[in-house]
């Protein structure tokens, strides 16, 4: 990815898996096994392998959320992202002006106790949940689609008809140009 390797020109980074043009660490096996690795980390770089409405996956929840890192997003946009995940949770790279003004942003909340808690005030009130069938079941990603159904309350529909027929249709639903 173009924006890793011009993030590693600033900052330190490992990487697990085949992002950017240096292959440093593995995992075992995608999204259905555990990384205990990563636990260690202030900061996960959640890149997104698609740029389709409302696509987050295990890489913010699981890998940065659970594993207790501030997600750094790339992919989904970042109305999406507000509206998703709690509030001053995560850092979306397209609100910095460069990759130069990112960097620094980083060393300066990795440096900052106080400023690391400010992305973790959210855990106060909400939990992560692994609900969408990873790490040991065989239920995957069509969970998401229950999940969305139940979510409404019978008041207010979240996602009503029209909203569900966008997930069967990548057209409408992804940029292609990513």
């Amino acid at each position: 990815m173009k924006q890793l390797d011009e993030i590693q020109n600033f900052l330190a980074i490992d990487v697990y898996g085949k992002c950017g043009t240096i292959f440093k660490h593995s995992c075992p096996g995608h999204f259905k096994q555990d990384c205990p690795s990563i636990d260690k980390y202030y900061f996960y770089l959640a890149f997104e392998n698609a740029s389709c409405r409302q696509y987050l996956t295990e890489k913010v929840f699981f890998n940065a959320y659970e594993k207790g890192a501030i997600p750094i997003i790339i992919g989904p946009s970042i109305e999406d992202c507000e509206k998703l995940l709690p509030p001053n949770s995560f850092i979306h790279f397209d609100k910095f002006e460069s990759s130069k003004v990112f960097a620094d942003t980083i060393d300066e909340i990795a440096s900052s106790y106080e400023k690391l808690l400010h992305y973790h005030a959210w855990r106060q009130h909400f939990a992560v949940v692994n609900e969408h069938g990873y790490f040991g079941t065989k239920s995957y990603h069509y969970c998401r689609i229950c999940e969305a159904l139940n979510y409404n309350d019978g008041e207010r529909f979240v996602y009503d008809k029209n909203e569900l027929a966008l997930f069967f249709d990548a057209r409408l639903l992804c940029n292609n140009s990513s």
